[in-house]
């Protein structure tokens, strides 16, 4: 069979094809060969506002009716607003929802767990109702520490803080006597966080004050230390082996010192 047939018409005759132009992109070198024709530009399309689903409890509850708190966009180091007396608020309920709520990276749900969170373990002076609500909360916790990425630092600020006020929660102590037992679950995400030195990130509570990840690791270690009697550093030796104690224990009581919230959030430590 004669390859030259398949150009040939009905009539017998050979027709000649039509050399269309070729379509090559803009700005390059086939745009100057013969027979071509540049791409246009491409049509901008619509773009949708983007919806931001709901990654934990925290944030699928709040703004709901019945849940206590409601998100404000408007405030800025008040990302939220109570809508109950803080008396009312059953802590074996909501407690472990805000804790949950450390890792929300949304704005302003994460801000606005971490303050309320806060608020709450500032306010039960007695800690008995932190203590009924402590096991519920390790969980959530755990997942906050671990959580923590170079895009999300400041999910780990938040849950250290947590960690400290939880250590120093109540005037009697016992919430950190408490945290002793769920140390093997809460301190080994620590281990990355001390060599982080040259990482600084706020809470996302108070945009103006950064927190270098490092410092901020080693201070939530003296507190739990401090707190947790002379148990505590023997069971966070064990699972992070570079700490040293500062806190001498033998031969005198536990607590021999005070700790007091500083202006920028954190819990400081004072040794006598």
């Amino acid at each position: 069979m004669n390859p030259n047939d398949d150009n040939k018409g009905p009539s017998g005759k050979r027709c000649k094809t039509k050399n269309l132009p070729k379509t090559v992109p803009g700005f390059c070198m086939q745009a100057y060969q013969k027979n071509t024709v540049t791409e246009g530009p491409k049509t901008a399309e619509n773009v949708q506002p983007k919806t931001v689903k709901a990654t934990t409890n925290f944030a699928a509850k709040c703004g709901r009716p019945g849940f206590p708190l409601a998100a404000s966009y408007a405030g800025r180091n008040r990302p939220f607003r109570w809508l109950v007396p803080l008396e009312m608020i059953d802590y074996d309920v909501y407690l472990p929802i805000m804790t949950d709520g450390l890792r929300e990276p949304s704005k302003p749900y994460g801000a606005c767990a971490a303050q309320g969170l806060w608020d709450l373990l500032t306010r039960d002076t007695t800690s008995r109702r932190v203590l009924n609500a402590l096991p519920r909360m390790v969980f959530p916790l755990r997942r906050a520490l671990n959580a923590a990425a170079s895009d999300h630092w400041r999910v780990g600020v938040r849950a250290l803080k947590t960690l400290q006020k939880l250590a120093s929660a109540g005037k009697d102590g016992r919430v950190g006597y408490a945290l002793v037992p769920y140390y093997r679950l809460l301190l080994p995400p620590l281990n990355r966080y001390g060599r982080l030195t040259d990482v600084s990130s706020n809470d996302g509570v108070n945009q103006c004050i950064k927190y270098n990840i490092a410092d901020l690791c080693y201070q939530t270690l003296l507190l739990l230390e401090y707190t947790g009697g002379q148990c505590a550093y023997s069971n966070i030796k064990y699972l992070i082996p570079t700490y040293e104690n500062v806190v001498v224990c033998c031969k005198k009581p536990a607590r021999t010192g005070t700790a007091t919230d500083t202006s920028d959030g954190t819990t400081a430590l004072h040794i006598k």
